[in-house]
């Protein structure tokens, strides 16, 4: 899905000196969005923060997600053509991705130890 340049620095923004016209005029590039798809939401007896976090020594990116029983969440950061993890995709079209679940404290477990 395509989205705005808000992540990357790719805005197109006039710079100073007299160059502005000629970088408005460079065409813009086109950001895309990682999109997840969580499932398992409706069973859960309470609410789950999760925190996906990128396994590649040439790029990071870290994705948190408030609210587990979203059927979709659409990252905020965006990714340019030639960012490192489109180019890993171009590759390997699959992205390797350390998940971590915290629990909000709202289900039946609260009074538990630490551990579970």
């Amino acid at each position: 899905a395509a989205g705005g340049a808000a992540g990357c620095g790719a805005t197109g923004a006039p710079e100073a000196g007299g160059v502005g016209a000629a970088a408005a005029a460079a065409p813009e590039l086109t950001q895309h969005r990682m999109v997840f798809q969580l499932v398992g939401g409706k069973t859960a007896s309470q609410v789950y923060m999760l925190s996906f976090h990128t396994i590649d020594p040439t790029y990071q990116v870290h994705v948190k997600v408030a609210d587990h029983r979203m059927p979709t969440f659409a990252s905020r950061e965006t990714f340019h053509r030639w960012h490192p993890l489109m180019a890993q995709l171009a590759k390997r079209p699959a992205v390797r991705m350390l998940v971590r679940v915290k629990s909000d404290g709202s289900g039946p477990l609260t009074d538990m130890c630490g551990c579970c």
